[in-house]
């Protein structure tokens, strides 16, 4: 095992591809508290050490991927001021951002309900592939905030700036595509999934993109969206 802590430990799947499992010890679903992204940061640091590394999943161990940021966590951040909020906000960015400037291409594989927080860290990722009914969204605007962690960045690159504001003014959840009573926001599902651009990796010149994402999703039970690019032997930029 690469990496092993209270909430991430990374495993090697073989062929130089690891597993981040988020598995939050004592809780019977994922919620990215101050600890846990603590531990995901160091998981994120041990992966970037490892030369030997080529590509990363991100999976859940619990029923569902990550219901967001733990919002116990909030009131006493909110009580300690604006310049604690921004220092908070902008260290869970960095996290975010060594993870996404990782030289590997990096695939969450969702189950489930990804909230918030956890839809964040998965747009941090290169591509998502979802399960056959998941959950995705940015609900912040219900406890009178927005996303924190790059969502409003992010989320706009994948989907376009009219439905990512959509999702972010409204709070809505993307569900099941084939969901015919969630019409006026399946279309978020297969576009936060599959993304408009995959940036390079580093998996070789024969392995494509559509490969390595049917072959994870095969693994873990999941349906692979993706883009028909080829993954490229390059750094991403």
């Amino acid at each position: 095992m690469l990496y092993s802590g209270p909430a991430f430990s990374v495993t090697a799947l073989g062929d130089g591809i690891v597993e981040l499992k988020f598995d939050l010890a004592g809780e019977s679903v994922n919620k990215l508290n101050k600890a846990a992204l603590q531990d995901f940061d160091a998981a994120t640091q041990a992966i970037a050490k490892d030369k030997g590394v080529k590509g990363v999943v991100v999976t859940s161990g619990k029923g569902v991927f990550i219901v967001g940021a733990d919002i116990t966590e909030f009131g006493a951040m909110f009580a300690a001021g604006e310049e604690a909020i921004a220092k908070n906000v902008i260290e869970v960015n960095r996290m975010l951002s060594r993870f996404e400037d990782l030289p590997v291409p990096t695939v969450a594989a969702i189950n489930g309900v990804c909230l918030g927080g956890g839809l964040e860290l998965a747009m941090a990722c290169h591509l998502r592939i979802c399960g056959d009914r998941v959950k995705l969204g940015q609900p912040e605007i219900n406890l009178g905030i927005i996303p924190g962690w790059g969502g409003t960045q992010r989320l706009p690159r994948i989907v376009g700036a009219a439905k990512a504001a959509e999702l972010i003014l409204t709070g809505d959840h993307g569900c099941d595509p084939s969901d015919e009573s969630t019409d006026h926001t399946r279309e978020f599902v297969p576009l936060i999934a599959a993304g408009k651009r995959v940036r390079a990796g580093a998996l070789g010149d024969r392995t494509s993109f559509s490969d390595i994402a049917a072959t994870i999703a095969e693994n873990f039970g999941l349906t692979a969206t993706v883009p028909g690019a080829s993954f490229l032997k390059a750094i991403a930029s």
